[in-house]
């Protein structure tokens, strides 16, 4: 199947994944690079090298069918007080807001599950977690327009997670939010702003949150089918390998963790290191302006709202960050005073920070942040 087919079917602006440009004033009356026309929202993960469907060949199995259990009936509660478990304030979880909710995914839970196949808004929410890459996305849980519900597969493309759909039994690439292999090959999921920070900073930027309980108070299911051999075409063998971490571009040690952001022409990597050495970090990706920070890890965020590309300095305070005449909480995009006080920015990165082998392997022309 043609991937530019695929493409010319993502080239629409929803949600997260929004690619339109605008002509805004700044600050300080300054021009974007080059002055070309400002970007308000980061691309939708793209397959430029990858042709679709994905051969069998390139997929590794990387964890045994069913032995990874899906979360299939999520329970949550304002905390872990009435559950066996810690959930310690420094503890680092998944953060999600929608319809007025919050939701917290404890990153212990999604490093033993990968998947959760949750209700947020009244609305199905998709949270995944790949351990191996440490990458984090969050999506419309939607196959069709219809609700569906999503398991890890066992296999992985390019060292990242497989995710299957139970309706059609296709295999979709987490990073790439799309379908790879089986009939929804070239669907795309729709992609939500989440947050990854520490327990006691989403509480405290959300005092309603809830947050998911572990099992077994949140019941699970396992895969109940080989999704290769039931979804897809072909009958290559898909055998079970040792996954390397060999990468050809040594411009970062493998697992250094980095932010990731695609703008609509440009691509950058944020080591952490970096950031947390850079305090705030006012940039332009492309003709996408950003800030970067961490508290401590890092976050990203498109800095435009109203027409105004803002600027921010200094450092994180209380995690918080300054733009604007504003404080901005770095867990949620919400300025909590100031002339933008209950405005919110944009997520300028469409999932969680992750290892540097796994970014560079999906976005090979990345520039890297302090090597410009």
């Amino acid at each position: 199947m043609d991937r530019r087919r695929y493409l010319l079917g993502l080239a629409g602006c929803t949600g997260l994944a929004g690619c339109s440009g605008l002509r805004v004033r700044s600050e300080d009356g300054a021009a974007s690079p080059a002055g070309h026309e400002v970007a308000t929202a980061p691309r939708q993960p793209s397959f430029d090298d990858i042709d679709l469907p994905v051969p069998e060949r390139d997929l590794v199995r990387g964890a045994a069918l069913g032995s990874i259990p899906a979360i299939a009936e999520p329970a949550s509660a304002g905390d872990w007080g009435a559950v066996e478990g810690t959930l310690a304030p420094n503890d680092l979880v998944v953060g999600v807001r929608r319809d007025g909710e919050a939701r917290a995914y404890p990153l212990s839970l999604l490093t033993r599950h990968e998947v959760v196949n949750d209700t947020l808004g009244d609305r199905p929410l998709l949270v995944t977690y790949c351990p191996l890459c440490a990458s984090g996305v969050v999506a419309e849980r939607t196959v069709g327009g219809e609700p569906a519900d999503f398991s890890a597969s066992g296999y992985l493309y390019r060292s990242d997670l497989v995710l299957y759909d139970h309706t059609t039994a296709s295999l979709w690439s987490q990073l790439l939010a799309t379908a790879i292999r089986g009939p929804a090959t070239g669907m795309a999921l729709s992609l939500l702003p989440s947050s990854l920070t520490t327990w006691s900073r989403w509480r405290g930027a959300n005092p309603d949150t809830r947050v998911l309980l572990p099992p077994p108070a949140s019941g699970t299911v396992t895969a109940p089918l080989d999704p290769v051999r039931a979804g897809s075409a072909g009958s290559g063998h898909v055998g079970v390998a040792e996954v390397t971490l060999d990468v050809a571009d040594d411009r970062l040690p493998a697992r250094e963790l980095v932010l990731g952001v695609t703008a609509p022409d440009a691509t950058t990597a944020y080591p952490l290191p970096a950031v947390r050495g850079a305090g705030v970090i006012e940039d332009w990706v492309g003709n996408l302006p950003v800030v970067v920070a961490a508290d401590p890890v890092p976050g990203a965020y498109v800095r435009v709202v109203d027409g105004s590309v803002l600027s921010f300095s200094g450092s994180v305070e209380n995690g918080r960050i300054r733009g604007g005449g504003s404080a901005w909480s770095l867990a949620t995009g919400e300025a909590v005073d100031g002339p933008y006080g209950g405005a919110t920015l944009r997520r300028a990165s469409t999932a969680t920070p992750m290892y540097w082998f796994a970014w560079v392997e999906f976005h090979p022309g990345t520039t890297v942040y302090g090597d410009r």
